[in-house]
């Protein structure tokens, strides 16, 4: 994966959200580009299946977001370009991205591993296991992160057990 980003410096502040036309990442980062605006746009590389062969193509890791750095007179040339849907707000304020966030982001730009979008899971979520022999069962997230662990239960018997699901795929469920 690369990070297509305009950026002179990875400390700085006042990086949002922007929600974009879907597939029009890559197009809307350019023309804000065009207009002088610092923009973060992570992409991922990845193998498409065509009917007569396989073929890599570049898409955004966050489909229909960009993120860019704009100062209070650069909300007008932001906001009117094609493509731009809205700023993301919370409540009626404009949602600057976090320190972390922001660390995140440019971390993932840096990153040359395949990566994937996931649900984002919190300890205590009940999950299902969509992968591997566990196929198809549903437990709680007891830890995430390199060493997830979901609880699987027979009430039946009110015994569970841990399972390690380090190397295997789940989901959240409501």
């Amino acid at each position: 994966m690369h990070c297509m980003t305009t950026m002179e410096s990875g400390a700085e502040t006042g990086f949002y959200a922007v929600k974009v036309r879907a597939a029009g990442e890559t197009t809307v980062a350019g023309m804000l580009r065009q207009k002088g605006l610092n923009v973060l746009l992570p992409i991922v590389e990845e193998r498409r299946r065509y009917s007569d062969r396989m073929k890599r193509a570049n898409r955004a890791l966050f489909p229909g977001y960009v993120f860019v750095r704009v100062e209070d007179g650069e909300l007008l040339p932001l906001v009117s370009t094609r493509g731009v849907s809205y700023m993301v707000k919370t409540g009626r304020e404009l949602a600057p991205l976090s320190a972390d966030d922001l660390a995140t982001i440019e971390a993932l730009c840096q990153e040359t591993t395949g990566c994937e979008l996931c649900d984002q899971l919190s300890v205590g979520q009940r999950v299902v296991i969509e992968t591997g022999p566990l196929s198809g069962l549903v437990g709680v997230l007891t830890q995430s992160g390199e060493r997830s662990r979901v609880v699987l239960s027979v009430n039946s018997i009110f015994q569970s057990v841990s399972v390690d699901v380090r190397d295997t795929r789940v989901r959240a469920i409501q």
